[in-house]
Parts: C-alpha cells; structure tokens; sequence
C-alpha cells in the first residue's frame, strides 16, 4: 500500500471513517480508513468477505480481546434529521464505553 506503514489496531481501539482499501495477509487484515493505513491483527477468516462488502462505505471497527465486530455508519439527509439524531451524529448522547472497558477511538471524520 504505497510503502506506507501500517499501525496495528489494539484491543478496545476503533476506526471510524470510509473504507477504500483491504489487502488479505496471513497475519491480518490491512485497511485504509479515512485515509490512514492499519493492521487488523489475527482477523477471523470469516468475517473477511462481510469486511470486503463495506468498501467504500463510512464503518466503524471495533477491536476485542476476542474478536472485532464492525458497522455501517449512516447519515440520515438533513431534512430527515431529528434533534437526537444531530446529536448522536456530533458525538452528543453517544456512549463510547462498555462496561468495564474503554474505547479509544482513532480516528473519526
């Protein structure tokens, strides 16, 4: 990926941002979001062809302990917008934290 390195993804960390590009390796995933390169370490062979059918769509990757779960970010047109949904969108009332954890997001656009 252009001789760009990559930073691999910790546990409890998420990418949030457009996905462009993925690159199968036997160690991981590599993927560019929002611009930016990372490793997606040890990534279940499994979810890889549900990860391939997000390109070019805003997600969110969260990395486990045990896993990644993963999700499509959708902005509702402006006209359709309700006072919680710009809320939720500008980062208000949104939870970043599960019980017990912290997630540190890495990058959001």
């Amino acid at each position: 990926m252009n001789g760009r390195i990559a930073r691999a993804l910790g546990a409890w960390e998420e990418l949030v941002g457009m996905l462009s590009i993925l690159k199968f390796l036997s160690n991981g995933v590599l993927v560019s979001v929002a611009g930016r390169i990372y490793l997606l370490p040890n990534f279940p062979e499994e979810l890889q062809a549900k990860l391939l059918k997000l390109v070019g769509k805003k997600i969110g990757i969260l990395r486990l302990t045990d896993g990644y779960r993963f999700r499509i970010i959708n902005v509702l047109p402006e006209q359709k917008r309700t006072k919680s949904d710009v809320e939720a969108i500008n980062g208000v009332n949104v939870k970043r934290e599960l019980p017990g954890r912290r997630i540190r997001v890495l990058h959001e656009v």
